[in-house]
């Protein structure tokens, strides 16, 4: 039987249609304004309880994460929960398990627990977190549900990203993805959204699950008691006032293990997203254990016209090889989802905003499960007979680590795939000569144009990422694609000087056959100022800042020798402000955009240069 609607989901309705891109925060205000009143005498309470546990117990500690479990009444659950912070691969952390005044079960025996229990039931969950948090000394603070649960490695990718760049450039606070599935393990959806704090201001798209902060004074959340039809919550309260103050970035893995639990004591759950249909919650689990020959992974965004395509031609292209695909879907807006939805042959992941190509593969990546080869596919592809499995025979080959193909269009006309590692006369020459002089020397063209080059099998720098079959033992030494710095393009270029740099061979194959589409993802000037930025941020990454001059002022002359064209005037007024790349799609991530200047990551200064961009797509031309 169906409950009738709450009159608060009415309410809801109303705010965001009368106060738009801001409700959540002007609905905050409204719960300070209306329910604030709670919140000294709650205060008053949480010292008072922290005063007599600190008694009892003593002074926990010092740790590098101090992990903070809220509970009541879900004593098997909260073993569970338990056990998982406490396996994680990060060993120097304390977990403190806070029981509202409902009793505590037996938990594991382990001198980095400590639990107790309030002296009466409160209801106030953000009390009886900062009663964990004013409990421990520690550099990190994460946060655990008693219903949820940690992948082992959750803290330790957590804080590798916390800690990986200079002092001056560390984010403050960093989130990871959510498998999210039912209490009887269907899986729903995978939640990976890059930080935004505009939408932050209308969708809480961000859970404490997934947080990982650094410690500062003053760390605490809302202490207003809020009844059930109160939204916001206080988990988006905490984000909302930490995106204020604190630099934050999303680690697109997914670490936690969300249960949506209808009996949530603390969380009102009425309104959930449905789970995806039937066929989708039944296909093949991603952490499949029995290994396979090839884990396919395919990007979408709004790719409803082509993936179809690929998806039937899979079969006759991978025959006799054991496979899994995943589809990522960086949040079409067409009927992308639930065509995907729709086959039982693919698992279908809707990454809950647009991650960007790299961003979307290191997802995937995470999904995959146990496999001999990835396989990275444009949706806008179509794969010739036995494609995947020649370059699987590649891979047999010593030495190699990644194996690509012949690419073609639709009428059958090569595309020149290969590319050399790029250099300053070879920006030199493609400014100066562009699509003319084809068969002028290597050094002074990125790319391989002489056709006699793509008959035989070679080796190459790097090749298209429209398609590439990665081995596992390359995949694994050359990591997680660079999702921070490229959004999209020159990503694959990056991703093959590190399996180059780990001894592996960029291997090329023209028995296996692979048809592009061609425009099929289109490019606006965005992207075509996006496309020349990502070229010096790849030469920068991997050369020293003098030479990256150089590079970049032959790339400049690319431009400028083109500029009256309105898309290539576009990409050169981009290029030589650098305070304008952070407008270009992803930019923010790619120049370390801090949360306090969230204007920066939509527009250039002045109006920019990209108000006629038009949207960010995700899909990959093959001349890229």
């Amino acid at each position: 039987m169906t409950k009738p609607a709450r009159p608060a989901g009415l309410a809801r309705i109303i705010a965001k249609r009368i106060l738009g891109n801001r409700w959540l925060v002007a609905l905050e205000l409204r719960n300070k304004l209306l329910l604030g009143r709670s919140a000294l005498a709650l205060r008053r309470l949480e010292d008072a309880e922290v005063r007599r546990i600190a008694d009892q117990a003593g002074q926990l500690r010092r740790v590098r994460v101090a992990v903070v479990t809220a509970t009541y009444r879900r004593p098997e659950l909260l073993v569970r929960a338990v056990q998982s912070a406490l396996a994680q691969t990060e060993r120097n952390l304390v977990v403190v398990v806070v029981d509202d005044g409902g009793g505590l079960p037996e938990l594991p025996s382990d001198p980095r627990l400590y639990a107790c229990s309030l002296s009466a039931n409160t209801g106030v969950l953000g009390l009886v977190l900062n009663v964990g948090i004013r409990l421990t000394r520690s550099t990190y603070v994460a946060f655990l549900d008693d219903d949820n649960e940690w992948e082992p490695d959750h803290l330790e990718l957590a804080l590798a990203a916390l800690e990986e760049r200079p002092p001056h450039e560390r984010p403050d606070v960093v989130y990871t993805a959510l498998r999210r599935s039912t209490p009887d393990g269907q899986l729903i959806d995978v939640l990976s959204t890059p930080f935004d704090r505009k939408l932050l201001a209308r969708k809480a798209y961000i859970d404490t699950n997934s947080l990982v902060i650094r410690r500062f004074p003053g760390l605490h959340f809302s202490r207003i008691r809020r009844p059930r039809w109160a939204q916001p919550r206080e988990d988006w309260e905490l984000v909302y006032r930490l995106a204020r103050r604190c630099r934050m970035q999303h680690v697109p893995v997914p670490t936690v293990r969300y249960r949506v639990n209808p009996d949530s004591y603390f969380t009102d759950w009425t309104g959930i997203a449905p789970a995806a249909p039937d066929h989708a919650q039944r296909a093949p689990d991603h952490q499949a254990s029995t290994p396979i020959d090839c884990g396919i992974i395919v990007v979408t965004y709004n790719s409803a016209q082509h993936v179809e395509q690929l998806l039937d031609s899979l079969p006759a292209a991978t025959h006799g090889l054991r496979t899994r695909c995943i589809v990522v879907d960086n949040n079409s807006q067409d009927s992308t989802m639930s065509l995907l939805r729709s086959r039982d042959d693919v698992v279908a992941i809707d990454a809950g905003g647009n991650l960007g190509y790299a961003g979307a593969i290191n997802l995937g990546r995470t999904l995959i499960g146990p496999c001999s080869s990835v396989l990275i596919l444009n949706p806008d592809l179509t794969l010739e007979p036995a494609a995947v499995v020649r370059l699987h025979e590649t891979l047999d080959q010593a030495g190699t680590g990644v194996a690509v193909p012949m690419v073609l269009s639709y009428d059958g006309g090569l595309f020149p795939s290969m590319r050399r590692e790029a250099s300053i006369t070879r920006a030199l020459g493609d400014a100066l000569f562009g699509a003319h002089w084809p068969r002028r020397p290597g050094w002074l063209s990125d790319t391989i144009h002489d056709r006699l080059a793509y008959q035989q099998p070679r080796d190459a720098a790097w090749a298209s990422g429209a398609a590439l079959l990665i081995s596992a033992g390359c995949n694994e030494a050359a990591g997680d694609w660079d999702s921070q710095r490229f959004f999209l393009y020159s990503e694959e270029a990056d991703f093959a000087v590190r399996a180059r740099r780990c001894g592996y061979r960029i291997r090329y194959t023209p028995s296996a056959r692979v048809r592009h589409e061609g425009g099929g993802s289109g490019r606006s000037p965005a992207l075509g100022a996006l496309l020349a930025v990502n070229r010096i941020r790849y030469y920068e990454k991997h050369h020293r800042r003098p030479a990256t001059s150089l590079f970049r002022a032959a790339v400049t002359l690319h431009y400028l020798l083109r500029s009256a064209d309105p898309g290539e005037r576009i990409a050169l007024r981009v290029l030589v402000r650098r305070s304008r790349w952070s407008g270009l799609p992803g930019g923010d991530r790619a120049e370390g955009q801090t949360a306090a200047d969230p204007a920066r990551s939509r527009t250039a200064p002045g109006g920019g240069p990209l108000a006629e961009a038009g949207p960010v797509l995700t899909g990959r031309r093959a001349d890229s």
